[in-house]
């Protein structure tokens, strides 16, 4: 009928078993439940801060085709003329740091004015000698499609004549009272390696075990920050992995999420956030271990918890057990010791609940049994006699 031999352990064992299951697979589900629940908000909350520098980014880039929209706007651009346009771009120039060069063409593709910051212009002779067809592709198109959409674009990242990264943004000028009819176009570059390129990421706080650059469709690092990555980073050629499959950081249908990927032999979880416009991408990173080290720490709490959990419900059962245990097994031992014909010894046992009852009811049985007995043997003592 029972495991163990005694009482006292059988009621010991049933109830820390009785206690400990439930409270283990309580603690369990929570457990899991916790962990998962605390993960999947590490990498939301990681997400979103990878879609805000990318909004951040955004923004600026927005800024900057205004402002060149605007700088199209002024009347010394509409005029084409070059003296008036030369110092209404230089003061452009000295108000922002991000353009290296101005293109000012009309609508027939035709350039009709080029300026620099340092206002040495080595490219003078192109002027009402190239057009669009003679530019770079991606320049070309840029500028073709601002004045054909009425409105400021940017282009892909492109190698310029020095072998630089930089983008273009191209705004169209309108003519003089109209805001539909287009007369031309200014165009600018912005070279990914001048310093006023690496504000986008200034502002951004990274603890010391994270990393956030920007790649664009070739892999190339365009700009970055941190300090657990080699400076001299040209590439970020390392494997990443979505959902336990091998991906590509950047493609056609590529979204914003969080992946893994093996960075020199280290594992650490990034979070990816395309720039279809820019045809590139943001990447956030750090060691995986340390993304996790807070979640690791609330886990090691909970178990903390569930293992002083199960002392108590121990002792509470070691308690219950030797309450209930030691009447049981006085009660075993009068009957045994009934069993002998000894009925002078009284249970010691004061309770109001069945266990009291029963003992008390024994006590009066033996007593009635020890008095007959007492009885018996007088008698047979005075009949021998």
């Amino acid at each position: 009928m029972f495991i163990l031999k005694k009482i006292r352990w059988n009621l010991l064992f049933f109830f820390i078993t009785a206690a400990s299951i439930p409270l283990v697979l309580i603690s369990f589900l929570t457990l899991r439940e916790v962990y998962s629940e605390l993960e999947k908000n590490i990498i939301n909350e990681n997400v979103k801060m990878a879609a805000q520098v990318k909004s951040s980014i955004m923004g600026q880039i927005e800024f900057f085709k205004k402002q060149l929209s605007a700088l199209g706007s002024i009347t010394e651009l509409k005029t084409f003329d070059r003296d008036r346009q030369r110092a209404v771009i230089k003061n452009f120039f000295k108000l922002n740091s991000f353009f290296y060069n101005i293109h000012v063409y009309d609508s027939s593709g035709t350039l009709k004015n080029i300026e620099f910051p340092g206002g040495y212009n080595s490219e003078a002779g192109l002027i009402n000698n190239q057009g669009l067809d003679e530019v770079p592709k991606t320049i070309g198109d840029t500028i073709r499609k601002s004045m054909a959409e009425k409105e400021a674009r940017i282009s892909e990242f492109f190698i310029n004549s020095y072998g630089e990264n930089a983008i273009c943004i191209a705004a169209p000028i309108f003519e003089f009272g109209s805001d539909s009819i287009v007369s031309g176009a200014l165009s600018s570059a912005a070279k990914i390696s001048d310093s006023a390129f690496h504000r986008f990421l200034d502002h951004i706080e990274l603890y010391d075990n994270e990393y956030i650059l920007i790649v664009n469709s070739s892999n190339e690092v365009l700009t970055m920050r941190g300090k657990i990555l080699p400076y001299d980073l040209g590439r970020f050629d390392f494997d990443v992995y979505k959902n336990g499959e091998k991906s590509e950081i950047f493609d056609a249908k590529a979204k914003m999420g969080a992946a893994v990927s093996i960075v020199g032999g280290r594992k650490d979880l990034v979070f990816i956030a395309p720039i279809r416009e820019l045809n590139s991408a943001i990447i956030i990173g750090r060691p995986y271990y340390s993304a996790f080290w807070g979640l690791r720490s609330i886990i090691r709490y909970i178990i903390w918890v569930m293992f002083l959990g199960l002392l108590t419900a121990a002792a509470l059962s070691a308690f219950i057990s030797e309450r209930l245990a030691r009447p049981i097994e006085a009660l075993a031992g009068g009957l045994h010791r009934a069993g002998q014909g000894i009925y002078s010894e009284k249970i010691e046992y004061e309770s109001e609940d069945e266990l009291g009852e029963a003992v008390d009811a024994f006590n009066k049985l033996t007593k009635k049994l020890h008095q007959d007995s007492v009885i018996d043997s007088f008698w047979r003592e005075k009949w021998r006699d």
